[in-house]
């Protein structure tokens, strides 16, 4: 997935969001593996703790959709998974905050 890079709530802080899609034969979870690196020279004074990202997910071949969101902190290392059921899935990652680009896209395979 492209890089987006975002500002932590409540202050000039940045940081970049490296993010991957993980699917599993055994299972019927996509995984988003992701990093946040602080951006050096953007401070830490008055920076917020976190920053809300979200995972929008639209099922292509059944027409599913769902969001999934979650408070990603200072330089860390986690995922996020959702269950799309089989088919094309069109994963849009974004945050609440001030980001760029608008959304890093990918589109998965989910076998059934």
């Amino acid at each position: 997935m492209p890089t987006l890079t975002a500002q932590f709530d409540g202050g000039p802080c940045a940081t970049t969001i490296n993010a991957k899609a993980n699917i599993f034969d055994d299972s019927n979870q996509v995984f988003i593996g992701y990093q946040t690196d602080d951006i050096a020279g953007t401070g830490s004074a008055g920076c917020g703790s976190s920053l809300v990202a979200v995972v929008n997910w639209r099922n292509v071949d059944s027409g599913g959709v769902g969001s999934v969101s979650r408070h990603m902190f200072h330089n860390e290392t986690n995922s996020i998974s959702f269950a799309p059921g089989p088919g094309r899935i069109a994963i849009e990652l974004t945050t609440l905050s001030t980001h760029f680009p608008d959304a890093s896209r990918l589109e998965v395979v989910m076998h059934g």
